[in-house]
């Protein structure tokens, strides 16, 4: 990538190099991150707690919506109570979905986007 001119990200190395980059900002004043440890899974049997297994890898969401199914598919960044947080796959956008309006969820476990049938 050019570091004098702006690029568009639109791939995931351009991604990578974006965040390689800003982590090498020297920022002042910046208090060191403290990671917080999430509690052990302890009941599978709620989906929320079977989406946090497989965060990283590939899903297909289908949504309900009012008139019409949506899809989404990407990589699941995070899953909290009422919703997943995933990074799209064609745009690099990250959306919240909420788990109430979600109707099916396809786990891609080697990441492989063309096993999601959209080209």
């Amino acid at each position: 990538m050019n570091e004098l001119t702006a690029n568009p990200i639109v791939r995931e190395e351009d991604l990578k190099y974006y965040e390689d980059y800003l982590n090498n900002l020297s920022i002042t004043n910046q208090k060191p991150k403290t990671m917080i440890p999430k509690k052990p899974i302890e009941n599978l049997n709620l989906s929320q707690n079977y989406l946090q297994t497989v965060i990283g890898k590939l899903l297909k969401v289908e949504i309900l919506n009012s008139n019409f199914n949506d899809c989404k598919i990407g990589i699941l960044l995070d899953v909290g109570l009422d919703y997943i947080i995933i990074k799209q796959y064609q745009n690099c956008c990250t959306v919240m979905i909420p788990i109430n309006n979600i109707k099916f969820i396809t786990i891609v476990h080697d990441n492989d986007i063309r096993k999601t049938t959209v080209n």
